[in-house]
């Protein structure tokens, strides 16, 4: 009797050993802020916290939170037993765009856990702004006012600038959108003289863009002037060249695009659509322009029911002006065939 139940102890404690030597910690991520209704230019503090909800204890534990795109400092190492968390905090300032926190735990995968899918935890922050234009037509030249507007009260954000102008401009042509260059250069391109390639004031360089702090609630101004084409392989002498030209911005649709994030080093993981514009065609006769276009005021307008003669208008209309328009009969008179004719029975 003795010896079983020192067996059944053995059995016990084998098992016992087992268990503990396959017991594993686990842990989880989690990450949040406080207060929760902060908006634009409020300062929040920000959570992270890291949980063992496994069944022993574990050692030099690695946490750390990415955000903007790159990882900042990692928190010190630490140890956390079974069924307990350690908590960090620091603090952050809301901003127009959109960032992800993500908090990392065992980023090295150093410790072998029970479960290995839950050592990341992500926080959002999303503050959109958007971009219009205050008319939808333009004459050619005619400066265009942009607002920049943001629903979250006022406040800056980072966007893509580009000789101090932060919109990418888009002509649509054969069926798609094609972005123009509209500034580019910051000195003379090559010309090309008695044969030789020559810089008069230096080589035409790619001016880099570069990210910059604007107001939220502001309004820009372009002036569709001109933009730069790149003509390649032209000839000079017996040597071939690039170069990039300015040409006149031609009539048609437009859009703008504005790329943008909430935060230095960040300025181009979003971005904004204006609404479509239309630049007009000048114009001194209804000959300069487009069919379905009248010359008004020197500027191409489309016209509602244009026409150029009777046969585009419906029976009882007739083309007047290059416009479909409803003919005026008599009583006793009816429309047929763009003309009045007697009605029947008189």
């Amino acid at each position: 009797m003795i010896n079983l139940r020192v067996t059944l102890l053995g059995i016990i404690v084998f098992y016992i050993l087992i268990n503990l030597a396959y017991a594993l910690p686990d842990l989880v991520a989690e990450i949040d802020y406080y207060p929760k209704n902060a908006s634009v230019g409020d300062n929040i503090t920000v959570i992270a916290t890291v949980k063992n909800t496994g069944e022993v204890d574990t050692s030099d534990v690695q946490a750390g939170v990415i955000k903007v795109g790159m990882i900042n400092a990692p928190f010190s190492k630490v140890n956390i037993s079974a069924n307990s968390e350690k908590n960090w905090t620091f603090d952050w300032t809301m901003r127009y765009g959109k960032v992800i926190m993500i908090l990392r735990v065992d980023y090295s995968n150093l410790i072998n856990e029970t479960n290995e899918t839950n050592n990341i935890a992500t926080l959002t922050f999303d503050f959109p702004i958007f971009i219009k234009t205050d008319k939808k037509e333009y004459k050619v030249e005619e400066p265009i006012n942009i607002s920049i507007i943001g629903n979250n009260g006022s406040g800056y954000t980072f966007v893509r600038h580009l000789f101090s102008f932060p919109f990418n401009v888009f002509k649509f042509e054969n069926g798609s959108w094609k972005e123009i260059l509209i500034k580019h250069c910051r000195n003379n391109p090559p010309v090309c003289h008695n044969n030789k390639i020559t810089h008069i004031l230096g080589e035409c360089l790619n001016y880099w863009p570069t990210c910059r702090n604007v107001p939220v609630n502001s309004s820009w101004i372009w002036n569709p002037k001109h933009h730069w084409i790149h003509e390649k392989n032209l000839t000079c002498g017996n040597q071939t060249y690039d170069r990039w030209t300015l040409v006149p911005i031609e009539p048609g649709q437009y859009k703008l695009i504005l790329y943008y994030g909430g935060y230095n080093g960040d300025c181009r993981n979003i971005y904004t659509e204006s609404n479509n514009f239309t630049i007009l065609q000048n114009c001194y006769s209804d000959s300069d322009c487009a069919y379905g276009e009248k010359c008004i005021n020197e500027t191409c307008l489309p016209v509602q029911n244009y026409c150029e003669n009777n046969s585009q208008c419906a029976d009882d209309q007739i083309c007047l002006n290059h416009t479909c328009q409803n003919i005026s009969c008599e009583y006793w008179q009816i429309a047929i065939n763009h003309s009045c004719v007697l009605r029947y029975g008189y």
